[in-house]
């Protein structure tokens, strides 16, 4: 049908984490563990449409899953995310980050469950400031980092990066009944994304 990205509304990073297990032999329960959406991974009619996608990986062009939504779509996505960060940063063999924000991302991946949980905590101000200095880092820093990572994956971790910290923003709008200011923090990635597509590259979306 001529498309080679499959985008599900989905989070961005949890689809990235998901195109990577397929990509490497993993299970069509990895899907749904990562972060696709139930309504889609548990779903009975999308299940030929999956298989499809994990069997276009042994062709010569597969498929290309990837998400659209700044949210964490999992839990277990949201507690990885730490963890890529700090490889990303730390893949160059020096220090990159400064003393507190090596630890900012985990902290507001914490808060970030702790909220999905129901805790109504006011906005973490302080937090999203250190985390917002993580991003200005990985600018400062750019020369280093693309001496080992490729300039689509130093873009792809700063969108992830500022896609933790919008998503942390909308919780807690959401918590205080704002559900203004939370729509429109929600639904300004999905532009962004769909600006962002390669001309290259031809998306179909779920």
């Amino acid at each position: 049908m001529g498309f080679d990205v499959l985008a599900f509304e989905s989070g961005m990073f949890d689809m990235h984490w998901v195109d990577d297990a397929m990509r490497n032999g993993a299970p069509l329960t990895e899907v749904h563990r990562r972060g696709l959406f139930g309504i889609w991974a548990l779903s009975a009619q999308c299940q030929d449409l999956l298989k499809y996608t994990l069997e276009s990986n042994t062709t010569e062009s597969p498929l290309e899953l990837a998400g659209f939504d700044n949210q964490f779509s999992s839990g277990q996505a949201r507690e990885e995310f730490p963890r890529v960060v700090k490889l990303f940063f730390s893949k160059p063999g020096e220090d990159i980050l400064q003393p507190g924000q090596e630890t900012a991302v985990e902290q507001l991946s914490a808060w970030i469950g702790a909220e999905e949980g129901g805790a109504k905590k006011e906005m973490p101000k302080d937090l999203l400031g250190l985390c917002d200095s993580v991003v200005k880092r990985l600018d400062e820093k750019k020369d280093v980092l693309l001496r080992v990572h490729s300039p689509r994956d130093v873009a792809f971790m700063k969108r992830c990066l500022r896609d933790q910290m919008a998503y942390a923003r909308q919780l807690a709008y959401f918590a205080g009944d704002d559900t203004g200011k939370g729509g429109s923090i929600a639904t300004r990635p999905w532009a962004r994304t769909w600006r962002g597509w390669s001309p290259s590259t031809t998306a179909a979306a779920r």
